[in-house]
């Protein structure tokens, strides 16, 4: 009977350990569709390719903070473009929702002068 209740024990811990891998993969693969779904949507050309040639994140190095989005080349610099949302936000919002405010966020990123510096 201990035996029993120590592999359980293992087990469960074992799927809570894993549990938050899952739910990154999970929201990875739902950011790529949203990115998908905003490819669709846009009117401007320049912002599919940018799009197509994006990756999706789960968290960033540095940021205390989760959070899920895409990064894209920036045609004029060297720097990259992140868009992105607090994981909270993320999961709290409809795919339509976050395809149009990823759309708003990159058209702000590529014509906004202080995105320059």
């Amino acid at each position: 009977m201990i035996r029993l209740a120590t592999l359980t024990m293992f087990i469960f811990t074992l799927g809570c350990t894993d549990s938050g891998v899952g739910v990154r993969s999970m929201d990875a693969q739902r950011m790529s569709a949203i990115v998908a779904h905003a490819q669709e949507r846009a009117t401007d050309s320049r912002h599919r390719e940018l799009l197509a040639r994006g990756n999706v994140f789960v968290d960033l190095d540095g940021l205390d903070i989760p959070c899920v989005g895409v990064t894209v080349p920036n045609d004029s610099h060297a720097n990259r473009i992140h868009v992105s949302f607090t994981q909270d936000w993320f999961r709290s919002h409809s795919d339509d929702e976050i395809a149009e405010a990823m759309l708003e966020d990159l058209q702000r990123a590529l014509t906004d002068p202080a995105s320059d510096d």
